[in-house]
């Protein structure tokens, strides 16, 4: 009932969610296929007066999370606090440009946050060569040209003492090396950008006396090394994380005197080697446990070689479709070719 009726006090404030997310988007640059992108860091936070429970922090499709930063989030996150994550793109089976979500859930009643993704690939994956130099003890590296198939090369890293073979696992991230002299095996990762070879630790595991051959299962689960000296097969179990190795029960497994190659069938179900040695002369050939990687023979193993003037074997191969077995002789100009019951 005053003379000046109306009193106006002016108020602004700024509204903000319990919980954000910032930036509300990424995009990645363009990837090649089956390598995996440097992180890009999105933070988290609680703007309320009590502790955030962060139930999970999800990516989809081609795109994932790695801890990253001084704060990075766990399962909480304490009252008017920030934290962050690191998100990759690692493109796998497509091409062009593929969208994603971050899905960052809570116990908010804001929950869901979503930060929306992007990447384009390049459709192509890269390709490597790698050659094992028994004389100084070192593997080359090689790119491979995708469009020609020439080899450029890319340096060396140090094996043991006399490498012999390698054998790359089917998913292209390890590389094993067989060094003949100091009766071991090296084992290596695989950058999936470049091709470099960085050792693996607990490199290099023991085998028996010159593993001269060596060939990862078709599953990546398992390598078998063939041994000249005692006359057998060791096998190990493959770390699917790290590639460490471990060897198998029952390794190794008796094969004829001096086996000089191991193969594995494209199926994974049968491994064959081939004994040069003048009292085998022959192919071994087992059945492979899917499981454990373990060798049993095969009835009727060993199987002659079937040379005329005096051939032993000495390198064995099977043809993609796994129904066909080659071996070459290392003293005449014999091949033998056999066929494979499946």
């Amino acid at each position: 009932n005053a003379t000046i009726n109306t009193q106006i006090v002016d108020l602004s404030g700024t509204a903000i969610a319990p919980v954000s997310v910032s930036p509300a988007s990424l995009a990645f640059a363009t990837q090649q296929l089956g390598t995996t992108s440097a992180p890009k860091t999105v933070t988290i936070t609680n703007h309320q007066n009590t502790t955030l429970a962060i139930d999970s922090i999800t990516p989809s499709g081609d795109y994932g999370t790695v801890a990253i930063g001084t704060n990075p989030c766990g399962s909480t996150l304490p009252e008017l606090t920030s934290c962050t994550i690191g998100v990759t793109f690692s493109p796998i089976g497509r091409t062009g440009t593929i969208p994603g979500d971050l899905t960052v859930s809570s116990n908010a009643s804001s929950s869901p946050q979503i930060v929306k993704l992007t990447g384009t690939t390049s459709g192509l994956l890269p390709r490597f060569a790698y050659v094992a130099n028994s004389a100084d003890g070192t593997v080359s590296e090689y790119t491979v040209n995708l469009s020609t198939g020439q080899l450029r090369e890319n340096g060396y890293v140090f094996a043991g003492t006399g490498p012999d073979s390698v054998a790359v696992a089917p998913s292209g991230k390890f590389a094993y090396v067989g060094n003949g002299f100091s009766n071991n095996i090296s084992a290596y990762t695989v950058n999936a950008s470049n091709g470099t070879l960085t050792p693996i630790t607990g490199s290099p595991y023991a085998t028996g006396g010159s593993p001269v051959s060596l060939t990862v299962g078709p599953s990546g689960k398992f390598v078998y090394a063939a041994n000249s000296g005692p006359g057998n097969i060791s096998v190990y179990a493959i770390d699917g994380a790290t590639g460490a190795l471990t060897p198998v029960t029952g390794s190794p497994f008796t094969a004829g005197e001096d086996p000089n190659s191991v193969v594995v069938s494209p199926s994974g179900k049968f491994a064959y080697v081939a004994n040069q040695g003048p009292a085998s002369a022959d192919i071994s050939a087992y059945t492979i446990d899917a499981t454990t990687g373990a060798l049993t023979p095969v009835d009727g193993s060993p199987f002659p070689f079937p040379s005329s003037d005096g051939g032993r074997p000495t390198a064995a191969a099977v043809n993609p479709a796994g129904n066909f077995l080659y071996v070459t002789s290392n003293n005449d100009s014999d091949v033998a070719a056999y066929s494979i019951n499946a």
